[in-house]
């Protein structure tokens, strides 16, 4: 009885660090529905809201990407999980883009439904929200993002 308990342990030791690393995204990525993306990989994001992609492939038109204020845990998330950078450190490029004169950063939304609302009204719009916020009502489909 004793071996089984020890080996149901470490099976479940070896479970909980096995999923570390697939930790999901505690947020989805979307557009206007117009938009013919379906999928984006992490590093095409991070360009995206970066600005160093400032196009879209399909239709070569300007990409007006939105944020979330700094506050936001969704925004934490998305920084560390796909720009692999703190806030902190997307400010301080956004300050050398701003001093440098070479681009501003995308304008900040306070709350999921104020990002809906700007990706629903602007067509080539590109935002992320909480994963569990619901987008049936509003004109935007969520884009996959896959590996690199």
């Amino acid at each position: 009885m004793k071996k089984m308990l020890m080996i149901f342990c470490f099976i479940t030791f070896l479970c909980a660090l096995s999923s570390l690393g697939e930790e999901e995204f505690n947020f989805k990525i979307i557009v206007h529905d117009s938009n013919t993306i379906t999928s984006l990989t992490k590093e095409e994001v991070a360009k995206v809201f970066l600005k160093k992609t400032k196009k879209w492939k399909t239709n070569n038109e300007k990409i007006q990407p939105v944020d979330l204020v700094e506050d936001s845990s969704v925004r934490k998330n998305f920084s560390d999980r796909v720009l692999d950078r703190r806030i902190s450190s997307v400010k301080a490029y956004w300050q050398k883009q701003i001093f440098s004169g070479r681009g501003v950063p995308p304008p900040e939304k306070e709350t999921d439904k104020h990002v809906l609302e700007y990706v629903q009204d602007h067509e080539r719009a590109i935002g992320y929200i909480a994963q569990d916020t619901e987008t049936g009502q509003y004109s935007v489909k969520i884009v996959v993002i896959k590996e690199n």
